[in-house]
C-alpha cells in the first residue's frame, strides 16, 4: 500500500526515497519493483534494513537498470549474500549514473568480494563504497583491490570490520596507490598491524587529497605510528587520524 500511494502521489518527480528499516522483506520489495521505472527521477533509494535477503535483492537488482537517475544505493544490512553481490555486481553495468553505493553489514564474504569486483571493474563514475563489516578477509581484498583502482573518482571508502589483516592491507595498499581522489577512508577493527600499516602508508602518500583516516581498533605499534608520522608529512590535509583502542 505504502509504495503504490508513493508512486500515485509523487510519480516523476519523486527525487529521494528512503525507506530504510520498513521491514519490507522480499514481497514489499517485489511490489516496490513494480513502480521503480515509473520514477523517473529518482536519485537517492535507500533500503537499509529491510530483511530482503537473497530473494529480495535479487528481485531488486532486476530493475535497476530501469532507474536512469539513481546516484545513490544504500542496501545495507539486509543479509543478500555472495549470491545478492553477484547478481548486483551484474546490474552495475546497467546503473549509469550510479556513484554511490553502500553495502555495509551483508556477510557477502569473500566469494561475494570476488563477485563484488567483477561489477566495479573499470568503474569510473564511483566515489562513495561502503563495504563496511562484510567478511572479506584478506581474500575478497585481494579480489577487490585490483578492481578499486581503476575507479579514479573514487573519495570515499569504508571497509572497516573485514578482517583483513597485514596480508588484507599489502593487497588493498596495492589498489589505492592509483586512487588518487580518495579523501576519506576506513579500515578500522581489520586486525591490522606494523606491517600493513607500513605497506598502507608508502601507498596512501600518492592520494594527496586525504583528510580522514580510521585504523581504529587495530594493531599499530611504535613500527606503524611512525610509519604514519611519514604518511602525514605527506598528506598535509589530514585533519582527522583515529587510532583508538589499539
Amino acid at each position: 500500500i505504502m509504495v503504490n500511494a508513493v508512486a500515485k502521489g509523487f510519480g516523476s518527480k519523486l527525487f529521494e526515497l528512503d525507506l530504510s528499516e520498513s521491514q519490507l522483506g522480499p514481497d514489499g520489495i517485489a511490489k516496490l519493483t513494480d513502480i521503480l521505472g515509473e520514477l523517473v527521477a529518482l536519485s537517492v533509494l535507500n533500503l537499509f534494513r529491510n530483511d530482503l535477503g537473497i530473494r529480495g535483492s535479487q528481485r531488486l537488482c532486476k530493475v535497476l537498470g530501469e532507474c536512469r537517475s539513481l546516484t545513490r544505493l544504500d542496501i545495507g544490512e539486509n543479509g543478500i549474500g555472495h549470491e545478492g553481490a553477484g547478481k548486483l555486481a551484474k546490474a552495475l553495468g546497467k546503473c549509469h549514473s550510479l556513484s554511490d553505493l553502500r553495502l555495509a553489514g551483508n556477510r557477502v564474504q569473500a566469494q561475494g568480494g570476488h563477485r563484488l569486483a567483477e561489477g566495479l571493474r573499470g568503474d569510473t563514475k564511483l566515489c562513495r563504497l561502503n563495504l563496511c563489516g562484510n567478511g572479506l578477509g584478506n581474500e575478497g581484498i585481494g579480489s577487490l583491490a585490483p578492481a578499486l583502482s581503476g575507479c579514479v573518482r573514487l573519495e570515499h571508502l569504508d571497509l572497516g570490520h573485514n578482517a583483513i589483516g597485514d596480508d588484507g592491507a599489502a593487497l588493498l595498499a596495492a589498489g589505492l596507490s592509483s586512487c588518487r581522489s580518495l579523501v576519506h577512508l576506513v579500515l578500522a577493527t581489520n586486525d591490522i598491524g606494523d606491517d600493513g600499516i607500513r605497506q598502507l602508508g608508502a601507498a596512501l602518500g600518492g592520494c594527496k587529497a586525504l583528510t580522514h583516516l580510521d585504523l581504529a581498533a587495530n594493531r599499530v605499534g611504535a613500527d606503524g605510528a611512525g610509519s604514519l608520522a611519514s604518511l602525514l608529512r605527506t598528506c598535509q590535509d589530514v585533519a582527522a587520524l583515529d587510532l583508538g583502542s589499539n
